[in-house]
């Protein structure tokens, strides 16, 4: 009888056993990581619930457990690999919105637009946007559907998070205002202008707490966040890019012999055409680019009609050189 009363005590009380056995040693940030990359991935989001209401539930003050909070949600995240937007997801909807400002506020530098432009090469901004939309529309549905506290404030707070993230609030906070559901983008707006501003009273109306505990004044994960680049000074990449155009206009020791390709980059057909001789002819064993091979070329290929003259091998001495292919023309420049 005693077990059960306990059981439904435990029950009543939110702490189910998994939470439970949770220890301090398994809160750091390596153990959470670890423990992740271990977990199957359609366990990882409730193992990150798990960890999330273990660290809520310690007995600390609010700034401790702010700063707790912010670097057990970036271990969770590191280690979520293919889960890592249900993860992300799981943190906006499981840590008490008391602290979830101030981890925002810190996350934002992860989410931050050249970030992850340094992890995926080539990124704009308009990819950029696509991709907060998207983190943001799948979060917001899943708090939506979670049955969380203060579910639209919890909302606000993510589009603002993905709004400061990037380089250009003004371009990117109306993308993510319109990946929230229809129901509650009027009043999300609002709190996303709330967050932005740092108007943690009517966060804290909104939600029903007492406060919105403040972000802590210096990162704790400070020495392990990846900070963006800073941009090269104006002065400093003129001199960089005088410097590359002189460099350019040098001889080169030893040229590689091997024949120049010049194309527009949006000329595919081209380029494609391009590859396909290149794969063809055994360039690296030509010991000079002027030398061309003598076997006939395939009568049916366009453009080529009665050359016999293609690049690969010497020419017969004296034999002048056939012209350029159609789409090469910079065969012979070196």
């Amino acid at each position: 009888m005693n077990r059960m009363i306990l059981l439904a005590t435990m029950a009543l009380l939110g702490v189910g056993p998994l939470c439970a056995a949770l220890t301090e040693a398994d809160l750091t940030p390596n153990a959470i990581s670890n423990a992740m990359l271990t977990k199957p991935e359609a366990e990882r989001q409730a193992f990150a619930r798990e960890v999330i209401g273990a660290v809520a539930a310690q007995p600390i003050d609010d700034a401790a457990k702010t700063e707790s909070l912010v670097t057990a949600s970036r271990a969770l995240i590191s280690g979520a690999e293919a889960q890592k937007v249900n993860v992300i997801a799981e943190v906006f909807n499981s840590v008490p919105v008391a602290q979830l400002q101030g981890v925002a506020d810190l996350l934002s530098d992860n989410f931050g637009e050249k970030v992850t432009a340094n992890e995926v090469k080539g990124l704009t901004s308009e990819q950029y946007d696509k991709l907060a939309s998207g983190i943001v529309k799948s979060v917001s549905q899943y708090i939506e559907a979670s049955g969380t506290d203060s579910p639209t404030v919890r909302m606000g707070i993510l589009a603002a998070t993905f709004t400061k993230a990037s380089s250009d609030p003004n371009r990117t906070r109306p993308v993510v205002i319109a990946a929230l559901p229809a129901s509650v983008q009027a009043a999300a707006s609002t709190y996303l202008k709330a967050s932005e501003e740092g108007n943690r009273e009517m966060i804290a109306a909104a939600a029903g707490v007492d406060e919105v505990a403040p972000t802590p004044a210096v990162d704790p994960d400070a020495a392990s966040v990846v900070v963006p680049a800073e941009e090269t000074p104006a002065p400093a990449a003129a001199e960089a890019a005088e410097t590359i155009a002189s460099e350019r206009t040098k001889p080169a020791a030893d040229e590689a012999k091997v024949p120049l390709l010049s194309r527009w980059a949006a000329d595919s057909l081209g380029l494609t055409f391009d590859a396909m001789r290149a794969a063809t002819y055994d360039w690296a064993a030509v010991e000079d680019p002027l030398a061309v091979r003598t076997d006939s070329m395939v009568p049916t290929l366009p453009g080529f009609a009665n050359v016999v003259g293609v690049p690969g091998e010497r020419f017969p001495a004296g034999q002048p050189l056939p012209k350029p292919s159609p789409s090469y023309g910079n065969q012979y420049v070196r």
